[in-house]
């Protein structure tokens, strides 16, 4: 090779890396430039540059009136409280989001929606205080216990009982409470939002306690691919999140909620409503929300875990949580559900159904609540591989006691593979009356199994009819109903029957389902495996999944039925903590 030519590769080789690094400083300059922003509330100063944890600011109004730049980070002390409204200043980028985060060692810090009234309290009665609150408060807590909001003044007649009106809140304690209570005292819910995000993107919230907000302790509006992770958001008056958009123009886009703790929220732990696209709800514990004792006519939606719906919500994903102890301790109808999947067709009644993207509840622990899991007014959902129990709820509503029901205008809806035990009603599928006929098309359900202890009422509603009438195109095949008894299958509005034979003849044909006890490894300690001797094993049909609740994939000549995929190996622990994904 000449010279020459040794030259110009060598000069190209140059140029080559030359270019290679612009490419990098354009594609990278964002995070290259990226700040770490500190906020301490008792050692900051917001005239601090807030670049250092020894330069710190102090307060939430210091962060919502300045500007960042995609890759910044807003860190909050841990340990610290703050009584204020963080609005979201800035958007990320999709390289480099905005992260609102912790830093130090100790609890979560706390933005807080209420304020805490520690002074300035005067005797209105005997066991009566009053002190001056401008703004009505939605809640008021006693030593961080829920208090009770009663009507007059004169009602306030027992302990953490509440009035307010004209700028003056009153409460139930008999000596000064200022001194009466300290740990911490007496709270008002007076913010709307913990944390409002609004017309921002990209934006990572990782690792804050967010608690006691006037409405939703986090409100996402027209905001597009938030991620809110490893977080507690509590006690709000109306959902730990909330997501809505003025219209599908301004939709909130692909919005993931990770490893969160949602509970002790007087309507919803998720709220997911209004031009909603791609919500992802995961490997989270949402419980004991739904416990406000106010009449459900002021409420906004029936109340529960998750909430999704109303207007335009589509491929929601809901998976590897726990869903527990939701909307036991009120209302008798359509409350307490473990997951409420409902309307992104609208009303059948006057809408005609619309393609809507799939989506999915799958790999969840639903236990304990007035109703497990309830699809209504839409289309294209997947509900897999859950284990829904003790579903307790006794009213008259639609939904209640019910495992998985699947109500009121649906069309595609895929069950499979999900083990509901111990519940009021196993499996409800039921239309509207009088009768529409494309009120319940579509429906399949393979693979599940319903059954019910000894000692609980077990039935299964299956009012999609084929009959042209109240549906057609619906499909319940291999699946395990237990040994058949008096009344178990109702089929068609008010007409039940006793036996296997008498049901699949109305089906019109063999239904091949299990009729026999599943034998579960030890379903009075909630281990829903299979014994080896199970008739559930082999019994299943391939519906294209390819992993059960373990994570497994099939084993043997068939799929089982269950959420279980019966193996040599299996482990027999109850399902305390769920895989990741």
């Amino acid at each position: 090779m000449s010279i020459s030519t040794k030259k110009k590769i060598r000069n190209f080789g140059q140029v080559f890396i030359v270019l290679v690094g612009l490419l990098f400083l354009l594609t990278f300059a964002p995070a290259l430039h990226a700040a770490t922003y500190y906020v301490d509330a008792t050692l900051g100063k917001d005239t601090n540059n807030g670049l250092s944890q020894t330069a710190a600011w102090k307060t939430i109004a210091k962060v919502t009136a300045s500007k960042f730049t995609p890759g910044d980070r807003i860190l909050f002390k841990r340990g610290e409280i703050w009584r204020e409204q963080l609005t979201v200043p800035s958007s990320g980028s999709s390289e480099n989001p905005i992260t609102i985060g912790a830093y130090g060692r100790g609890a979560l810090p706390v933005i807080n929606g209420s304020n805490l009234l520690s002074s300035g309290w005067t005797q209105y009665g005997s066991t009566v205080w009053q002190t001056s609150v401008s703004t009505r408060p939605n809640q008021v807590f006693f030593n961080g216990v829920r208090g009770t909001p009663v009507a007059s003044v004169a009602a306030i007649n027992a302990t953490s009982k509440w009035y307010w009106a004209s700028n003056i809140l009153y409460v139930y304690s008999t000596s000064d409470p200022a001194t009466a209570f300290t740990s911490p005292g007496i709270e008002a819910s007076i913010r709307t939002n913990a944390i409002y995000g609004i017309n921002k993107s990209y934006i990572t919230i990782d690792g804050l306690h967010l608690t006691k907000a006037k409405n939703s302790n986090f409100l996402l509006y027209n905001g597009n691919n938030y991620i809110v992770k490893n977080s507690t958001l509590d006690y709000a008056w109306m959902a730990g999140v909330e997501t809505s958009a003025d219209n599908a123009g301004s939709a909130n886009f692909n919005p993931m909620f990770d490893n969160l703790n949602v509970s002790y929220n007087g309507a919803d732990g998720f709220w997911i409503r209004k031009y909603t696209y791609g919500a992802i709800i995961q490997n989270s514990k949402i419980h004991h929300n739904e416990i406000e004792t106010e009449s459900l006519a002021t409420r906004y939606n029936t109340g529960g875990g998750i909430y999704a719906g109303v207007v335009d919500v589509q491929k929601v994903t809901v998976q590897f949580n726990e869903i527990y102890n939701n909307g036991l301790s009120v209302h008798t109808t359509n409350t307490g559900v473990g997951v409420y999947y409902d309307g992104n067709n609208g009303d059948p009644a006057t809408d005609s159904f619309t393609t809507v993207a799939k989506s999915y509840i799958r790999y969840n622990y639903i236990h304990d609540n007035r109703c497990g899991t309830v699809v209504e007014y839409a289309s294209n959902v997947v509900v897999s591989y859950n284990i829904i129990t003790n579903s307790s709820g006794s009213g008259t509503g639609i939904t209640t006691g019910s495992g998985i029901a699947l109500i009121n205008g649906v069309d595609t809806i895929e069950v499979y593979n999900n083990t509901v035990y111990n519940n009021k009603i196993g499996l409800k599928v039921e239309g509207i009356y009088p009768a529409k006929a494309d009120n319940m098309i579509n429906i399949t359900v393979k693979n599940n199994i319903f059954t019910n202890s000894s000692t609980r009422e077990a039935r299964i509603i299956m009012g999609g009819e084929n009959d042209g009438v109240y549906g057609y195109n619906n499909v319940y095949l291999n699946n395990c109903l237990g040994a058949q008894y008096s009344n178990f299958i109702e089929w068609g509005n008010g007409h039940t029957y006793g036996t296997y034979a008498y049901w699949e003849t109305l089906y019109g044909g063999s239904t091949h389902s299990v009729e026999a006890d599943p034998k579960f490894a030890n379903a009075a300690r909630n281990d829903f495996h299979l014994q080896s001797s199970s008739p559930c094993i082999n019994a299943g049909v391939d519906v294209g999944l390819t992993l059960d609740y373990d994570g497994n994939g099939k084993y043997g000549a068939a799929w089982d039925i269950g959420a279980y995929e019966w193996r040599p190996s299996s482990s027999l622990s109850p399902p305390q903590s769920l895989r990741t994904k």
